[in-house]
This record gives C-alpha cells, sequence and structure tokens, in this order.
C-alpha cells in the first residue's frame, strides 16, 4: 500500500477506551468499515486518509473524565 503508515496499537486502543468506544462503534462514526478499524487496531498499514478519518472521529468523541487515570 502506497503512502501507508501505521498506528501505535496501545495508543490507539487507549484512544478508544478513554472515550468509551469499540472499534466497531469507532468505524460507524468514521464512515470506516469495522475490518480498516481493526487493520489500524493491530498496527497494520493503513492509508492517511484513514488516519485523517479516525482522528476526526476520535475528536467527536470526549475523553471520559477520569479515564486516562486508569492508565500507567
Amino acid at each position: 500500500m502506497r503512502g501507508a503508515t501505521s498506528l501505535d496499537p496501545q495508543k490507539f486502543d487507549r484512544a478508544l477506551a478513554t472515550r468509551g468506544l469499540d472499534g466497531d462503534k469507532l468505524a460507524k462514526i468514521a464512515a470506516l468499515d469495522h475490518s480498516t478499524v481493526s487493520r489500524a487496531r493491530r498496527g497494520k498499514p493503513i492509508r492517511p486518509t484513514t488516519i485523517r478519518k479516525l482522528v476526526q472521529a476520535l475528536q467527536e468523541v470526549s475523553v471520559i473524565k477520569g479515564a486516562e487515570e486508569l492508565f500507567p
């Protein structure tokens, strides 16, 4: 996949968890197929346009107050 890059799976999962999201919910918000979000969660290469959609979708959902304190 030309121009593709990978996300850090742990950081990505933390971003989901602190917002109370799972991959399917994020896929729906980002208007992406759940398999695309799954690839990103596993650290597989994804396109920059996909990263943009994921980031925009994450920004639409607020972090749950205190959720970040649950992680080391």
